[in-house]
């Protein structure tokens, strides 16, 4: 819980106090090569000296730089249903426990049907929230407003 509460502090602080840096695109360059010398010194940190201190440093600098990285290709348009990932993220939980619940009662315990429900669940979950989603944004517009976070 801490390393992820580091990393998500550290991507509010850049976004409150270098938005205008991030955005304008100032000093690319620069930030690219921070960012590739912050991920390679740290990994190498890691290696030689594994703490707490390095690997959150390297998983910042690391996610920092796939961002960035990202960012330089042009990605087509999002989909519809790319756009539900607070409500997924709030109810998949509950759907994934079900749906092992269900399925290993019927089936038993068994690491092929793990595997299966590790494969097949996300897929279910995903066309379970799109599918919801569109009812209650047409039928209920004031709970999906609370459900998707008002997006």
């Amino acid at each position: 819980m801490a390393n992820w509460l580091f990393i998500y502090m550290a991507g509010a602080y850049i976004g409150r106090h270098w938005r205008q840096t991030i955005e304008e695109g100032l000093h690319q360059k620069a930030i690219a090569a921070v960012l590739c010398i912050c991920s390679v010194l740290s990994f190498i940190m890691l290696q030689q000296h594994p703490s707490l201190y390095w690997t959150l440093l390297y998983y910042l600098s690391g996610a920092m730089l796939i961002w960035y990285l990202l960012c330089l290709i042009r990605l087509p348009q999002a989909r519809e249903w790319m756009g539900n990932t607070f409500y997924i993220y709030a109810v998949h939980f509950m759907i994934i426990q079900f749906g092992n619940k269900v399925v290993h009662k019927m089936a038993g315990d068994s690491m092929y049907i793990g595997m299966l429900l590790f494969v097949v669940l996300p897929v279910v979950v995903v066309i379970f929230c799109y599918y919801t989603s569109r009812f209650m944004a047409r039928y209920t517009p004031g709970i999906w407003k609370i459900l998707s976070g008002n997006r």
